[in-house]
């Protein structure tokens, strides 16, 4: 079996007003914000219509 090796991506949608002093996402005083998951979703939807199109 032939196995391909690529690097890792990461995408991150934030909405914090400061993020220097934003709580980190597992902190108990983190506060999310469901309006910015349509635009997380659309960014993990283009980076993945990007790598099946390459294919």
């Amino acid at each position: 079996m032939r196995r391909c090796c690529r690097c890792g991506q990461r995408a991150e949608v934030a909405a914090a007003e400061d993020p220097a002093t934003a709580p980190s996402n597992h902190s108990p005083d983190a506060a999310f914000d469901v309006a910015v998951l349509a635009d997380g979703a659309l960014v993990l939807a283009e980076l993945a219509f990007r790598a099946i199109r390459r294919a």
